[in-house]
């Protein structure tokens, strides 16, 4: 009787906390055209990464110098990476034109954004846009700057936490047929 009663409890708290967790769904263009948001009630809906996406920017500095006819380079190379794991909550900055978004990441500055755009061919997701893709990688603007990230991320999209509440009115009536008169 005891594991019954610990069986409920147990299956009670299971019920609570899937009730509070996020209910994430694809953000698709299917959505927006449902609902036709403007611009400013886009900026209040939450926004949340897929899947992670690693930005690269690779900066070589060097200098050369002929001493005693000889060639001497001296070089300095930095790597910059920008991580930005799946789960993380973004805003929308702006739509510069329909169906592109410009969603940051970034709680510090509003010029680190990535652009998202649906995609028919994901089933209209709002997906990570690149300004070229090839095999290997795309190139992305971020901050102002050009970074690549590896091809894996051009299928990374847009979520949004998606509850619903539904009321149903059903109006009853219940006749009592009709005779001749």
């Amino acid at each position: 009787m005891n594991n019954i009663k610990n069986l409920a409890i147990l299956f009670l708290c299971g019920l609570f906390l899937s009730s509070c967790s996020p209910n994430l769904r694809p953000f698709t263009k299917k959505l927006q055209d449902s609902y036709q948001w403007n611009e400013n009630e886009l900026k209040k809906l939450q926004f949340y990464l897929s899947d992670d996406i690693v930005l690269t920017k690779n900066s070589s500095k060097g200098t050369s110098e002929i001493k005693d006819g000889k060639l001497e380079v001296k070089g300095e190379q930095s790597l910059d990476q920008v991580v930005i794991r799946a789960g993380t909550p973004g805003v929308l900055i702006i739509s510069p034109k329909a169906n592109r978004f410009a969603v940051s990441f970034d709680p510090e500055n509003d010029n680190n954004f990535l652009m998202f755009g649906a995609n028919e061919k994901q089933g209209g997701r709002y997906v990570l846009l690149s300004a070229a893709w090839n095999k290997d990688n795309g190139q992305i603007t971020y901050g102002g700057e050009a970074y690549y990230t590896p091809v894996s991320s051009a299928f990374a999209h847009l979520l949004v936490d998606i509850r619903r509440k539904a009321t149903q009115t059903t109006k009853t009536s219940t006749l009592g047929g009709r005779k001749v008169d």
